[in-house]
């Protein structure tokens, strides 16, 4: 998941969908502009999870863990 963030922070290209992209790059611009009206932990979160969507939707590798009564499995989808 840090290889999604550090990847979705740095890279304003497109999904193949062309959903999204770029965005997680202009809210990183905008919280080192030092302008945040909520602070930074919120901004930074809000980044950050911006940045494992793109990467999510540019088809990167999608680690996937059930949040119902079985927390012992883990699944790995590798693109």
């Amino acid at each position: 998941m840090q290889h999604a963030v550090t990847e979705g922070l740095n890279d304003a290209s497109e999904a193949p969908s062309e959903i999204s992209g770029g965005d997680a790059v202009k809210m990183k611009a905008y919280i080192e502009a030092g302008d945040v009206l909520s602070g930074s932990i919120i901004s930074d979160a809000l980044a950050c999870s911006m940045a494992t969507s793109e990467s999510n939707a540019r088809m990167e590798v999608i680690v996937a863990t059930p949040t119902g009564r079985n927390f012992t499995r883990c699944i790995v989808f590798p693109s």
